[in-house]
């Protein structure tokens, strides 16, 4: 990997991890040595391809919204255990600078745990998290996801890998939440859902059944037929769950 903000001032490291709509990368300012995580999103798309041949339209998504939802709640975001904000740059690859693709990278602090799904996987907590561990976990954990509500805002996407562990030099142990990119703000009267969003083993219940589902193939789509009334709880189920995770090691 070799590639720099289009300042410069970032460089882009080894991948840390990836999802539907971002690639995720260690990443380091070039003059103080800080060390960041870049979530790196494709923000726009051309008709052609970019190196000529055939000419087919190019199949990377823009996902300029995500980001876009992502950054404005990151900025307005004030607390220990949500990842902080700390810019946004446009990427460029060393390797071919003059690429018509459009990448920015949103940089958050960096952690040095990794994901709790990371710590679930050590061998020592096969069985689930020590008490000490997990009473932390739960107490971070619950404040951070009280802050978001009561700034009207879900996260809608609670489970082990969008939650990151930071170890500072005296070894105290900090969780936060991340990856807010389907986050939303709810303002008054509005329907928080209407698809089903999150990861699947970690979805409230009640929105599977407001789910609409075909009847020839009997598969569930993912538009919601029934509006969802509980948009706080939907965390509040993913939590649990995540939390039941870390209490058995199941």
């Amino acid at each position: 990997m070799c590639e720099d903000t289009k300042n410069y001032l970032w460089a882009l490291q080894d991948i840390l991890g990836h999802g539907a709509t971002s690639q995720v990368y260690k990443a380091y300012n070039k003059f103080t040595g800080e060390l960041v995580a870049a979530k790196v999103y494709q923000v726009s798309s051309n008709s052609r391809s970019p190196h000529g041949g055939d000419g087919k339209a190019n199949q990377n998504r823009d996902f300029r919204p995500i980001l876009d939802r992502e950054l404005d709640i990151l900025k307005s975001a004030d607390h220990e255990n949500i990842v902080r904000y700390i810019a946004l740059e446009p990427v460029m690859s060393s390797d071919a600078p003059h690429t018509s693709d459009k990448r920015e990278a949103l940089l958050i602090e960096y952690c040095n745990g990794g994901s709790l799904n990371n710590v679930l996987e050590l061998p020592e907590n096969r069985y689930g998290l020590i008490e000490v561990d997990y009473m932390l976990l739960f107490k971070q954990l619950t404040n951070a996801l009280k802050y978001l509500h009561d700034k009207n805002t879900i996260h809608r996407d609670i489970k082990p890998d969008n939650i990151m562990l930071s170890i500072n030099i005296n070894g105290e142990r900090t969780y936060k939440l991340a990856d807010l990119g389907v986050a939303r703000l709810i303002n008054e009267g509005e329907n928080a859902f209407t698809s089903l969003v999150g990861t699947e083993e970690y979805i409230h219940p009640e929105l599977y059944r407001a789910a609409i589902r075909d009847d020839r193939t009997d598969v569930l789509r993912t538009a919601l037929q029934t509006r969802v009334d509980f948009p706080f709880e939907v965390d509040l189920w993913s939590l649990g769950v995540t939390l039941f995770q870390c209490a058995t090691g199941l």
